[in-house]
């Protein structure tokens, strides 16, 4: 053994033997002389102190287990070689994060179990409640939100739609009660911003309202560049094209799914902006199959009030191809973008597949929301009967798994979903003045899911912070938006006081 080598085996590692179960202590040396060499490495800086633990790992060809005891606030009972061990900054503190191989999104993945109990620690406090103004102070209640898809070192971009027709941009990394929070604020429509979708450069942003248009931003300068003209209602839902920036699609409370190319079909107007006509339309796309047998063959149109499109979405295993799904079907749909004008004049435009409906109802519910995972192979789709159901994304068919609990409930439209960046979590708000997280890599029934509680009125849309694992927000019809970080140290304060707890949003099982 070379002079490094002896030198580790004085470093005290937990060895684990081939069982997994005994422990034995290698140090090589007690006493005073040893509690001053590790309180002296303590004192080093976190880098170097990781460096130091995986070359001597390596050296010694061992597999350790961390845990607080050695101060790093790693989950209990997660075991690793020390090589793939790291740390990375997260929201003012350096904590544990990562102790097995990186997953296909980039992000290291815990054990389901662990995963969880990571999620617990999710805290919410005053710190992190925003309330949004309009220009001239009035309050405006959030009506959508999103993280900047491209948030780069320390920033959390996430931008927020309101009911007064404003966006706002926040940078989250700062507190809500910091002038340095607040970048940036603008009425970007006439009538409630219903929804709103970033462009994948992290630079522009489009914006859906009531007003029966979307618009495209310029958000370092918030410049409006473009105008989409054509739907006859509120539009619901803003998609982009998975691999092409300048495609998106809408849908509408009309019943059409609208595609667009910023490219063309455009012309100046007497306002002095860019004007956009649909390049591909899709109307009736929430028409289905309705009574006997005749009626069916006659295929029969909804009536308004259930004709809404309540969520479009892009496709990643195959770029040709959008889904939709509505307000009263419970059925979600693909369509063909390349069968350019061939769904436009048909009354009851045939799509290319379908879902099938299963649920818990006895007759079907619309879809409040659709999302998909980072891998885009599991769509997951919100129902009003009180259900987030999944499909594979390739053949859609029948549910495989579907996600619930006694108190959430789905009973609106307005209520949405998200996928957490390592595709391990769902969030969703609800109607109960809750949040809801279910663990994707466990069986839905075989634990309940985590419940963020803090708000005082019904969770509406919610966000994942991209870029950190450790961050989401949440709107609610309180008038507030709350953002949620891991903090283990107070997430324990407030499990242990009663009094503690009283001043933070926790996260509670049932």
């Amino acid at each position: 053994m070379d002079n490094e080598q002896s030198n580790d085996s004085r470093v005290p590692l937990r060895v684990l033997s081939d069982s997994g179960n005994r422990r034995a202590d290698n140090t090589a040396e007690s006493g005073p002389s040893a509690l001053k060499r590790l309180h002296d490495e303590q004192k080093t800086s976190t880098g170097r102190r990781f460096a130091l633990v995986r070359r001597r790992a390596r050296n010694a060809g061992q597999a350790v287990e961390v845990d607080k005891d050695d101060g790093l606030h790693a989950p209990a009972r997660l075991t690793t070689h020390v090589a793939n061990v790291r740390r990375v900054r997260m929201d003012r503190k350096l904590m544990l994060r990562e102790l097995v191989p990186l997953s296909s999104s980039g992000f290291r993945q815990y054990t389901a179990g662990a995963m969880r109990a990571y999620a617990r620690d999710l805290v919410s406090g005053k710190a992190d409640t925003y309330m949004l103004r309009t220009e001239d102070g009035r309050s405006a209640m959030p009506m959508c939100t999103m993280y900047c898809p491209t948030s780069s070192g320390s920033k959390r971009l996430l931008a927020v739609g309101d009911e007064e027709g404003g966006v706002s941009l926040l940078d989250t990394q700062y507190g809500a009660d910091s002038a340095k929070s607040k970048i940036s604020h603008w009425q970007a429509h006439d009538n409630s911003t219903f929804h709103l979708q970033w462009a994948p450069d992290g630079t522009h942003l489009v914006t859906a309202s009531g007003d029966q248009s979307a618009r495209w931003w310029d958000v370092r300068t918030q410049q409006l560049l473009n105008v989409f003209d054509g739907h006859t209602a509120t539009i619901k839902c803003i998609a982009f094209h998975s691999s092409d920036p300048n495609i998106l699609a809408t849908s509408s409370r009309d019943g059409s799914v609208m595609i667009w190319d910023v490219r063309c079909n455009s012309a100046v107007m007497d306002d002095g902006y860019r004007h956009h006509r649909p390049a591909n339309r899709i109307s009736n796309a929430n028409v289905h199959p309705l009574g006997t047998p005749a009626l069916r063959k006659r295929r029969k149109v909804v009536n308004d009030a259930r004709r809404s499109v309540t969520s479009v979405l892009f496709m990643k295993h195959r770029e040709h191809l959008l889904a939709s799904a509505g307000a009263s079907d419970g059925i979600i749909k693909y369509w063909d973008i390349r069968q350019h004008g061939s769904y436009s004049s048909r009354d009851a435009p045939t799509p290319v597949a379908t879902s099938e409906y299963g649920g818990a109802g006895k007759r079907p519910h619309g879809i409040a929301a659709l999302t998909l995972d980072e891998s885009g192979t599991r769509v997951f789709a919100a129902s009003t009967d009180n259900h987030i159901y999944q499909y594979d994304a390739r053949f859609l068919g029948t549910a495989n798994a579907a996600y619930t609990a006694p108190t959430y409930r789905c009973s609106n439209f307005y209520v949405g979903i998200a996928i957490s960046p390592d595709d391990r979590f769902l969030l969703s708000g609800s109607c109960d003045r809750s949040a809801y997280i279910w663990g994707l890599d466990a069986t839905p029934s075989a634990e309940g899911p985590l419940i963020l509680q803090a708000h005082s009125g019904e969770v509406s849309h919610v966000a994942w912070c991209p870029t950190d694992v450790s961050q989401l927000a949440t709107c609610s019809d309180d008038g507030t938006l709350r953002v949620w970080n891991v903090d283990r140290a107070v997430a324990e304060k407030c499990r242990r006081s009663e009094n503690v707890r009283q001043h933070y949003g926790v996260v509670v099982t049932k």
